[in-house]
């Protein structure tokens, strides 16, 4: 009896995993560029930093500092920007820095199928068709992917959403990802000195002094 107890709570558990598994993934966007620079602009990929302009492509973790008497803008998505003052550093969030997009009050389009393979379809109130890559999308659609088929749906803020082979999605009225605040750091400890003024005139000694450096060195700016 036991042994067949336990034998039925593993298949409880298989199917619901399979349940979970098909459903769709939602992630937010963390990909950005320097809408803007001012002055002496630098950015680390990895290794070291080095000088950027606008229109510098940005990813998660890669790091944007402003000089003293400079200042940047990093974009996200239409009216997601963040401020990068002089003397401070931040760091591509993982989490979309920006409040998530409520669409409960929209009545067009709230997003677009951004990715598409296989065979799609769009269900909007009684009327089936065909759905492919920069189809428009509103709260209530059904996007619906066929045997061996996929698709990426993308927010107007920036979220993404898979909806995975033989399986639907429902296009909520609020975006499914989750959002994070992000903080600008103080460039260097608060000393007198101002290190923003140091880094300026010798920007090769960068990598050696960010080469252990990470973001629990930097206090916070008030």
């Amino acid at each position: 009896m036991l042994m067949t107890r336990r034998i039925a709570a593993l298949g409880a558990a298989l199917i619901a995993g399979s349940c979970l598994a098909a459903d769709p993934v939602a992630t937010a966007t963390v990909d950005a560029t320097l809408a803007q620079t001012v002055g002496t602009v630098l950015v680390n990929q990895g290794e070291r930093f080095v000088a950027a302009s606008t229109g510098t492509a940005l990813k998660k973790n890669d790091r944007v500092m402003a000089m003293e008497d400079s200042s940047a803008k990093v974009k996200y998505f239409e009216g997601c920007e963040i401020a990068v003052k002089a003397g401070t550093v931040i760091t591509i969030p993982e989490l979309l820095p920006c409040e998530c997009g409520d669409f409960s009050d929209d009545q067009g389009p709230i997003g677009r199928i951004a990715e598409a393979s296989g065979a799609l379809q769009l269900v909007r109130g009684e009327t089936l068709g065909e759905a492919a890559a920069g189809q428009q999308i509103v709260a209530g659609d059904i996007v619906r992917a066929l045997a061996e088929a996929r698709a990426v749906i993308e927010f107007r803020d920036g979220c993404r959403t898979e909806v995975a082979a033989s399986s639907e999605y429902r296009i909520p009225d609020r975006s499914p990802c989750s959002c994070a605040i992000i903080a600008a750091q103080q460039v260097g400890p608060p000393t007198n000195y101002n290190l923003a003024r140091i880094l300026g005139p010798s920007v090769l000694l960068l990598p050696r002094l960010f080469e252990d450096d990470d973001d629990e060195d930097l206090p916070v700016s008030p």
